[in-house]
């Protein structure tokens, strides 16, 4: 499956490297990206940090895409913002069955073990 197969919905949000071609991709297929997560969020405070503005538009999210590409195993959350939304994403069963993983043109099956087992390396 290409990314150009994916079904947007109304409320999909797109997560990862935004200057990668397939975050951009997502983007210009409907998804919200990170400086749009206030159009979505009801509640939305400035003062949030990242991780909690993508927790909350998570929540809210019907679907997200989380792009791949430019990420780099194992995942460092402390010194990435994307490997901190990545680890999210992973130890929340709920956000996770909602998400598609992305790299390059494909979508992908992806292991949320690789992170959760290797996530302070």
């Amino acid at each position: 499956m290409k990314i150009e197969d994916i079904v947007i919905t109304d409320k999909s949000i797109v997560l990862g490297v935004f200057s990668t071609d397939s975050y951009m991709k997502c983007r210009d297929l409907g998804c919200y990206p990170y400086y749009r997560f206030k159009d979505i969020c009801p509640n939305w405070i400035d003062i949030y940090s990242v991780i909690e503005m993508v927790a909350d538009a998570s929540k809210i999210a019907k679907q997200i895409i989380f792009v791949l590409d430019d990420v780099h195993f194992p995942i460092n959350p402390e010194k990435s913002v994307t490997c901190a939304e990545l680890l999210l994403i992973c130890q929340n069963d709920r956000f996770f069955e909602k998400t598609i993983f992305v790299k390059g043109e494909n979508v992908i099956n992806f292991d949320k073990n690789l992170v959760l087992d290797n996530k302070t390396q």
